[in-house]
């Protein structure tokens, strides 16, 4: 939201009958969260965003946020592995992702269809995964079929690809 004045905003949100108070919490422009008072009424929550909040006249809000998020959170989810067959290869830690220092290169793919079955391991460290935004893309591409598992806390997931459908040297990008 953009705002360079002080602003009241009223948001319909869903109340349950038995529900607490709503909380609000705004980011500031340094990257700070701060939890500012919330009115509630009439299916409406109502709080204040004043320029003291947001220097550069953009923020951004959370109403009720859930006990589990971890607003503090700076850093992506990554691939912490990849497993074909048998074999499971780590991925490269330090400074930037994989994909930041050019293309990933698969090793451990073979000349069997078997061989050809990827699946990437995506770990985030904060937060549960939200995986019905994730994407897998492979030389631009989504591969087929997918498969996706994720664990209990849901701070991790497994993206099952088969890399038959590529040509030789697709699985590099």
């Amino acid at each position: 939201m953009k705002c360079t004045a002080p602003l009241t905003l009223a948001l319909s949100i869903a109340v349950a009958a038995c529900s607490v108070a709503a909380t609000v919490h705004i980011r500031t422009a340094d990257g700070t969260w701060v939890e500012v008072e919330a009115a509630e009424a009439n299916g409406a929550v109502k709080f204040d965003v004043t320029p003291a909040h947001a220097p550069d006249g953009s923020t951004l809000v959370v109403v009720d946020k859930p006990d589990w998020m971890v607003l503090e959170d700076e850093t992506p989810p990554h691939v912490s592995s990849y497993s074909i067959g048998e074999g499971t290869w780590e991925m490269e830690t330090g400074e930037g992702f994989a994909w930041e220092r050019g293309p990933v290169r698969l090793v451990g793919i073979g000349d069997q269809d078997w061989t050809r079955l990827v699946t990437f391991h995506v770990v985030d460290d904060a937060n549960p995964l939200d995986t019905t935004s994730a994407l897998l893309r492979i030389d631009g591409r989504p591969p087929l079929p997918l498969r996706l598992e994720t664990d209990v806390g849901r701070h991790s997931a497994s993206f099952t690809a088969d890399l038959n459908a590529f040509g030789p040297g697709a699985w590099e990008g």
